[in-house]
C-alpha cells in the first residue's frame, strides 16, 4: 500500500508463484482443517501471534494503552531503514467491540534507495482508529473471530518528510482457536487495505492483500513462543488493479507478560520469497521493490 501505516505487514529455497500461494493459503487451510479444542477455557491470549490480529476484544470498561514500533528494513539497493510508529488508547465499549484511536510516527533512514528520495528524521504522519468486533467467542464456542476496521488520515509522508493528503482503511478479519486447550493455538488473518495519498498536486492509489497463519505454543504461564507465515499483494489502484509484487515472510513470534499489567509482542519476518512483476529487482527470487527484506514489530500494553 502506498501507506505503509495501514498495510498488513518452513520456506526456503526459491519458489514460485503459485508455490508460495500454495504454501501461504495451505497452511492456513491445515489450522482450519484441525478440530476445535471445545474446552470452555476462559483465557485471553492477547498479542500472541506476532503481525496477525488475535480475536480477542477489550471488555467492557476495559481501557489499555499501547506503543507499538513496526520495523522495515532493506530494500534492493541503497540504506532503507523505517520505524512506524503507533500509539494507541484501547476502550472496551461493550463486551465484544473496543475502539482504539491512535497517533502515527515514522522514524525513517534512507539514502540512495531507487524510487525514493533520501530522507532522514522523525515525523508525526497521522491519525487511525480501530473499531474491532467480537463475532464468536473462542472461550465458549472453540472458534474465535472478530473483525477490524482501521481508517486512517496522514497528513505526512513518513518516507520523505513531504507534506501529503492522505487516507485509507483496512479490513481484516481474524480467526484463532485452541489446538490443545491453554496450551497452543492456531491463528488465521485475511486483510484488504486501501489507500490513496496526493503530495504535491499527484494523487496516487494503491491497496493490498494479505493472507496469515500463526501458531502460538504457551511455554510458562507467562510466555508464548511461536511462528508466523504471512504472503502479501501490493497493487497499483484501490481495487487491486494491477499487481506490482508479491511476497511471503516467515518468523518467530515471541509474547511475554511479565507483570499482570503489562504485555509484551515481539516478532522478526524475513521476506523468504518475492516477485516484482516489473522485473526492476531482478531475479533474485524477492521482492525488494515494493517490500522489505526484513520485517519487525515490538509492543508493549498497558491496561490502566
Amino acid at each position: 500500500m502506498t501507506c505503509k501505516h495501514g498495510t498488513m505487514t518452513g520456506l526456503t529455497g526459491r519458489m514460485g508463484t503459485t508455490s508460495a500461494v500454495i504454501a501461504a493459503v495451505g497452511l492456513a487451510a491445515c489450522l482450519v482443517g484441525t478440530p476445535f479444542a471445545m474446552a470452555q477455557e476462559a483465557d485471553g491470549l492477547g498479542d500472541v501471534f506476532g503481525q496477525s490480529s488475535p480475536s480477542d476484544t477489550l471488555g467492557k470498561g476495559e481501557r489499555e494503552i499501547a506503543s507499538e514500533v513496526g520495523g522495515r528494513f532493506g530494500r534492493a539497493d541503497g540504506t532503507y531503514r523505517v520505524l512506524d510508529g503507533k500509539t494507541q488508547l484501547g476502550f472496551g465499549i461493550v463486551d465484544g467491540f473496543s475502539v482504539t484511536p491512535g497517533l502515527l510516527t515514522t522514524t525513517a533512514s534512507i539514502e540512495d534507495v531507487s524510487g525514493l528520495e533520501n530522507h532522514r528524521g522523525l515525523t508525526v504522519d497521522g491519525l487511525a482508529l480501530e473499531l474491532k468486533g467480537l463475532l464468536l467467542d473462542r472461550n465458549k464456542g472453540g472458534l474465535g473471530l472478530a473483525i477490524l476496521a482501521e481508517p486512517f488520515v496522514v497528513w505526512t509522508d513518513g518516507e520523505t518528510g513531504n507534506d501529503v493528503h492522505g487516507r485509507g482503511v483496512e479490513v481484516r478479519v481474524a480467526a484463532d482457536w485452541a489446538l490443545v486447550p491453554k496450551t497452543l493455538y492456531a491463528n488465521v488473518n485475511a486483510a484488504y487495505g486501501l489507500s490513496r495519498v496526493t503530495d504535491d498536486g499527484v494523487t496516487s492509489e494503491g491497496s493490498e492483500a494479505l493472507v496469515s497463519g500463526a501458531l502460538a505454543y504457551r511455554v510458562t504461564d507467562t510466555v508464548f513462543l511461536g511462528a508466523e507465515l504471512r504472503y502479501a499483494r501490493a497493487y497499483e489502484g484501490l481495487g487491486l488493479e494491477r499487481l506490482q509484487g508479491e511476497a511471503v515472510y516467515l518468523g518467530p513470534t515471541l509474547f511475554w507478560q511479565p507483570d499482570p499489567k503489562i504485555a509484551i509482542t515481539a516478532t522478526w519476518s524475513p521476506q523468504v520469497w518475492g516477485r516484482d512483476v516489473g522485473g526492476a529487482d531482478g531475479d533474485n527470487g524477492l521482492d525488494l521493490m515494493n517490500f522489505e527484506r526484513h520485517q519487525a514489530k515490538l509492543k508493549v500494553a498497558v491496561p490502566f
